[in-house]
């Protein structure tokens, strides 16, 4: 059995680095699926949500194999934590919806609680202990693979790995007194796609110009780690007060609210930040307006007035209505599942 999965494993490896096309098209298949499944039909809705997991699960599972393949290192601390927090972020809404069919209530917020207090730690870890900086969305940064797959070596071919290598070290050289690692005029780029920046050690010309490496994690201080903070403990102030103030109430809306706002207050200062952050702080920004789709909200003030401007919109506009259509039929799903003040 062990045999046979190593076979199977080895085999899979082998078909992801000789043609990621097809992986990538593997991928978005089973998102495709995800979407097209008809909603509301018996357990149709965890299928969906099952396919969705697995299509993203694929993508970190793929981007490690290439990864692994081209020797494209992850700078970011704890990147194998990461990972593990990068398959929870994935797997989270499905596991959701799997306790409630098998067990109910009790049992699906058990898995929520459990889930996000696990989260939090890790969360936590990374942010005190290993200062880690701002915590992206996703977890662990996406490979690039128009820029990382072409010329990955096939691992089955020892001879194109020997090319590979020999060809990363003469696109490089090493100065004799500083030391510093310059590429040759051999290997420069096309004008338009230079940069100045230097190499570091252990890299290749085109693995030092991978964003991976570039987007080092920001060394965070005073009021961003504050806002980190608040933005960890959020989804705990959520479950805490809607257990003690219950889930029709206000309360637990407003504390959420107001612990995202400061969150993003305190983060909003980008001077010292990296792209990635910047556009974590963007995101951020923007799923504020997710509080709109949120319980009580919703049901109280929001669900009556988009419900009838997407009913104008389907009626009257008529490229429009055919997305509007959908929309009103699948809102209140997407409502349930995905708009939970926990998921982002």
């Amino acid at each position: 059995m062990a045999k046979y999965a190593a076979d199977l494993k080895s085999r899979y490896e082998h078909f992801v680095i000789n043609t990621p096309e097809k992986a990538s098209q593997v991928e978005s298949l089973a998102r495709i699926l995800s979407y097209i499944i008809p909603a509301g039909v018996n357990n149709s809705n965890i299928v969906a949500e099952l396919l969705y997991s697995t299509s993203n699960l694929l993508v970190l599972l793929n981007d490690a194999i290439l990864r692994t393949a081209r020797g494209v290192t992850l700078t970011v601390p704890q990147a194998k934590l990461r990972g593990w927090m990068a398959v929870i972020d994935c797997a989270e809404v499905f596991l959701e919806m799997a306790a409630g069919q098998l067990g109910g209530e009790p049992l699906r917020w058990l898995i929520i609680a459990s889930i996000q207090l696990l989260k939090a730690a890790i969360r936590l870890f990374l942010l005190l202990k290993h200062d880690s900086g701002m915590q992206c969305s996703p977890m662990l940064p996406p490979l690039d693979r128009s820029k990382n797959i072409t010329g990955t070596p096939r691992l089955s071919n020892p001879v194109m790995e020997t090319i590979v290598s020999e060809t990363k070290r003469s696109n490089t050289y090493t100065l004799p007194r500083s030391n510093r690692l310059i590429r040759t005029l051999a290997s420069a780029p096309a004008m338009s796609e230079r940069t100045w920046k230097p190499l570091k050690h252990g890299t290749s010309s085109c693995e030092g110009d991978s964003d991976e490496l570039m987007d080092r994690p920001s060394r965070l201080s005073g009021s961003h780690i504050a806002g980190e903070i608040l933005h960890i403990s959020r989804p705990l102030v959520h479950l805490l007060s809607t257990f003690v103030c219950g889930r029709s109430s206000w309360k637990p809306w407003l504390l959420a609210g107001v612990t995202d706002v400061s969150s993003v207050a305190l983060s909003s200062d980008a001077r010292h930040l990296n792209t990635r952050e910047k556009s974590e702080v963007r995101r951020r920004t923007l799923l504020l307006l997710l509080y709109l789709l949120r319980s009580p909200m919703y049901e109280r003030a929001t669900r009556d007035k988009l419900m009838r401007g997407l009913t104008i919109i389907a009626n009257e506009v008529p490229v429009f209505g055919m997305l509007a259509r959908p929309c009103i039929s699948y809102l209140p799903l997407w409502q349930q599942i995905y708009a939970y003040v926990w998921t982002t």
